[in-house]
Order: structure tokens, then sequence, then C-alpha cells
């Protein structure tokens, strides 16, 4: 028994006693490490302000399917939420993109925050005062999408402004680990804490993570490109067609953005099917819940880390479509899993196989499209994209009801399948 204590022990002395004696060898090794990070102080900002406010938007969304689903106890009602926040993206994407285009991006992020903050407040006090229920969850997802219309667009048009050009796809891998991260620690810890602080201290907490990270924004000073400004035109219809003027005369962006609808058609309602998969078919509770996306989480961490200390992939179009392949595949896994070690390593194929789509389709737009028409062309790429999903989300909802998770998530799955042979196919994304 001695000795099993002492072999630890020794081992632990060993290895301090090795590191301290090869401090330049460790140091590199930090180094090597950190590199895919030392993208410059203005990127750190971005980067920061963008995973808080994304990590506690998941979270708040989280925490209020949940109370959705405890309180009527209908995936239909829940499902209702989420279409609400898909609305104002397909009507006022070009407006936004116009307006992109024309003020100072870095304030619209802060504005964005700011106005969560407020929304976050105000639920957290009805919540506390007994008043809470479905107009409150119904008006935040609104908020929310009206906030997303311009708050997307806008991070990925900054981006080029604080990294150099060949520093691009790293600077994307890591905005994607931060991202994915968010979109599956979010529901994980939005588990965890309505479960242990209650709905009150949950919503409250996140408005004030909000004001933290409008507070990172606002610092950000654009480096590599120069600010958005005044136009010398008048806002109008031919301003705005700008961005359809681009897509119908490149080719490759027309294929990206007919990929991204397909994917976000499937993806978009499957955080709802997870969800009644585990709390309904397998009967857990939210922790169980939290944990597999914490498995996610990792692997989604793990993926975008060596996306981007690789450095520039040759062939960005398949590596997508082989990252929508493994996608489909981890839905099959989570459709058919009946214990929780099957959910979890289905969950880690699904966060494993995010960073594989997120980060070619980002890349391959940014160093396509020109600076003074970003706006435009990313606010009408997250329009268009979502335009089937308002159709999918509610019919997701629906099946849940009527079918089950286990049929909804297997046809999710055939068509991210097609999806991802049919851009193996296209030469144009192929070869990307």
């Amino acid at each position: 028994m001695l000795s099993l204590v002492h072999l630890p022990l020794r081992f632990v002395t060993y290895g301090v006693m090795y590191v301290s004696q090869r401090p330049t060898s460790m140091k590199r090794l930090l180094s090597a490490l950190l590199r895919p990070f030392t993208l410059g102080h203005e990127y750190s900002k971005l980067w920061g302000g963008q995973t808080l406010s994304a990590l506690t938007d998941k979270i708040t969304s989280m925490v209020l399917s949940i109370l959705v689903l405890q309180r009527t106890g209908s995936a239909t009602k829940a499902s209702v939420g989420l279409l609400l926040e898909m609305i104002p993206a397909l009507v006022l994407g070009p407006v936004a993109g116009v307006i992109l285009d024309r003020v100072e991006r870095k304030r619209v992020l802060v504005f964005s925050d700011l106005a969560r903050t407020l929304a976050g407040l105000t639920m957290a006090y009805a919540f506390y005062a007994g008043h809470f229920g479905l107009f409150h969850v119904y008006g935040w997802m609104t908020l929310n999408g009206i906030i997303k219309a311009f708050y997307d667009a806008a991070t990925n048009a900054v981006i080029p402004m604080v990294v150099e050009r060949e520093s691009i796809q790293a600077a994307n891998a890591v905005h994607t680990l931060g991202k994915n991260t968010a979109m599956i620690l979010g529901p994980a810890l939005g588990g965890v804490a309505l479960s242990r602080l209650g709905g009150t201290w949950t919503l409250a907490v996140g408005a004030v993570a909000f004001s933290a990270a409008a507070g990172c924004m606002w610092f950000i000073r654009p480096v590599f490109e120069d600010r958005a400004g005044p136009s010398a035109m008048r806002p109008g219809l031919s301003e705005a067609l700008e961005g359809f003027r681009f897509y119908k005369t490149v080719p490759l962006a027309m294929h990206l953005l007919i990929l991204t609808v397909m994917v976000n058609l499937c993806t978009m309602p499957s955080g709802l099917a997870f969800q009644y998969h585990v709390l309904n078919v397998l009967k857990k509770d939210s922790d169980v819940l939290g944990f597999a996306f914490s498995v996610a989480a990792v692997a989604s961490s793990i993926t975008s880390y060596f996306i981007a200390a690789r450095g520039r992939m040759k062939r960005l179009g398949s590596t997508l479509a082989l990252g929508i392949a493994a996608l489909a595949l981890s839905f099959v896994g989570i459709g058919v899993s009946r214990q929780v070690w099957q959910v979890f390593a289905a969950f880690a194929l699904f966060g494993g196989s995010t960073p594989f789509i997120q980060v070619p389709i980002s890349t391959l737009y940014q160093e396509i499209t020109p600076p003074e028409i970003r706006g435009r062309v990313f606010a009408l790429r997250f329009t268009v994209s979502t335009f089937l999903s308002p159709v999918s989300t509610p019919l997701v909802g629906i099946g849940l009801d009527a079918m089950g998770s286990t049929a909804v998530l297997l046809v999710l799955a055939a068509v991210l399948g097609a999806v991802s042979v049919g851009a193996l196919a296209r030469g144009t994304v192929r070869e990307a």
C-alpha cells in the first residue's frame, strides 16, 4: 500500500525535475500550443467579447426552452419561440447589410449586447415576481432574432479588419472554437445553472455577462482595413441588391449559400430534438443533457484548435463536404441511442464535425468578398441561409410530438447525407 502512495509522488517529482531542467524545450512546446491564439490584441478583444456573448445567449436559450418544456410539456410551443427568433433575420437581412456597410461595425456589436442586458434583467425580475410566462420567452426570442440579423454578419465582417489576410483561416478556426464551444457548452451550463441556481439568478447573471461582452467589443480598434464609412449613395433598393448581384456573379458564393441553407435546415431545430430525446426518451434530467453537451464542447474545441494550428488547408470545399457527412452520422448516433454512453459518443462526433463545416465556409466567404460590400453579402448570407428554418423548426416540433425523436433525427441525417454527396459532386465546391 505504501508503494502505491509513493509511486505517484515520485512520478510527479521526476516530472517537475524534468521540466525545470529543460526550460527551453518547454517554452517551445508552450509557444507551439499557444500559436493559434496569437493573432493580436484587437482580435483577442473581438474573440473574448463574441465568445462570452454567444455563451450567454446559448445559456439563456437553453433555460427558456427547458422552462417551456417543463411548464407546458409541448415541443410545439417550444418550437414557436425558435420560429420567432428566425423570422426577423428573413425580414431585416438586406436592411441590416446596408446599415453594416455604413456604420462602425463594432458599435453594432456593443449596442446588441446592451439590449440583451436590459432584456435579461427584465426577465429575471419577472421570474422573481412570479409573472414569468410564454410572453417573456417569445419576447426574448423575437428581440434576439432582430439582434442576430445584425450581430453575426457584423462579427464576420470585423474579423478581416483585425487580422492579416494570411491569418484569416486561423482566426476563423479560433472564432469557431469560441462560438461552437458556446453553442454546445452553453446549454450544458444552462441546464446545470437552472437546476442549481433557479431561473431568477441564472437570467440575472446572464444579463451581467452580456454587459461584460459589450465592454470587450467597445475597445476594438480595426487595424488592417478601413472602417466602414458613410456611402455617397442614398440608401435604397439598388444598394441593398448589391449582395444579390455578388451571389449571382460568383458561382462559388452561390454554391456555398445553397449548402448553408440545407445544413441550417437540419441543424437549427436539432437542439430541440436533442433535448427531447434525452429528456423524454432516455428519461434523464437536465444535468445529463448538460454533460452530453459538455462532451461535444470538448470535441469541438479540439477540432477547432487542430484547424487553427494546422494552417491553411488546401481543399476547404472537400473538408466542408466531409464535415457535413460526419454531422449526419452524429444525428444517426443520437437518434438510435438508448444508453447514456451512446449519447455521449454521438455528441462528441457532433461537436467534432461542426468546425469542419463552419471554418471553410467563413474563410472562403471572407476571401472572395470585397471589403466594401461585406456587410451586405454576409447579412444576406445569414438571411437566406435561414430561409427554410422557419419551416423545418415547427415541423420538427410537430414531428417530435407525433413520431418521436428517433424518426425525426434519422430524417434529418438522411438530408445531410444527401447534401454532403451533392457538395462532393460539385467541382466548384470540391476544388475550392
